[in-house]
């Protein structure tokens, strides 16, 4: 069985794959009932770089909180900050 497998050519264990995703996930039950948190919390940072003609890339810090409050199932409010920098090439510098 193994060795059958092993040598399945690669459509085949794309299609497989495929298949297999698809049964997980048709499985899953994660919007049934009303089971809900009432409050979330988030944080989250990050690194942020410029992509441009300059010559020189940096990379600056920042920083995301957010907050929902969930009324319902179907209602929430959403309170977010966001904070950094972006930094790139400046006129000095050469391209």
């Amino acid at each position: 069985m193994i060795i059958e497998l092993y040598n399945m050519n690669l459509n085949t264990k794309k299609y497989l794959l495929a298949i297999l995703i698809c049964l997980v996930t048709f499985s899953a039950k994660a919007q049934l009932g009303y089971e809900y948190a009432q409050y979330d919390l988030g944080f989250a940072g990050g690194l942020n770089t410029v992509t441009g003609d300059a010559e020189t890339q940096t990379s600056t810090k920042s920083f995301h909180v957010n907050f929902n409050y969930n009324v319902s199932p179907f209602v929430n409010y959403v309170f977010e900050g966001q904070v950094g920098d972006l930094r790139g090439g400046d006129i000095s510098t050469p391209t």
